[in-house]
């Protein structure tokens, strides 16, 4: 029978997990900590050296056991690095990118002015007193 022009799914088992290939190239595999079938994409290289090799967890099992472990057992050299890359150009870049990102979205918008709101109304509380006045049913200050 000819398979010309047909592309060929094939899964593999190895020592490791399945892996999914399509004419001869690896299009998915399996995670060997969740054990779910994910895109190829979906794994980080084993080192910028060799970024065709990826790696056997896909990003989200690779950050919760190795990023987030480190960052529990020193939380404050953490806090030294983030402080650091704050303060960086770069840095400051990709907090002014975040901040942008957060004011055009409706919902960022909705958040952002309600806890604006709610801080500035505690705020003259603290300093002037809360007067609540049951007939008219609002906040006076």
């Amino acid at each position: 029978m000819l398979t010309v022009g047909i592309p060929v799914k094939e899964v593999v088992q190895s020592r490791f997990g399945k892996s999914i290939y399509l004419n001869g190239r690896e299009i998915s595999r399996e995670c060997k900590t969740c054990h779910e079938i994910l895109d190829i994409e979906e794994f980080y290289p084993k080192s910028s050296k060799e970024a065709h090799i990826r790696r056997r967890e896909c990003k989200s099992c690779w950050k919760h056991n190795k990023a987030y472990k480190w960052r529990s057992e020193n939380p404050e050299q953490f806090r030294n690095t983030l402080r650091k890359y704050t303060k960086s150009s770069k840095g400051k870049k990709m907090l002014k990118k975040a901040y942008e990102k957060k004011r055009s979205s409706p919902s960022g918008k909705i958040s952002m002015t309600l806890r604006c709101r709610v801080g500035t109304l505690s705020e003259r509380r603290k300093n002037r007193g809360l007067t609540l006045l049951k007939k008219q049913k609002h906040l006076i200050y």
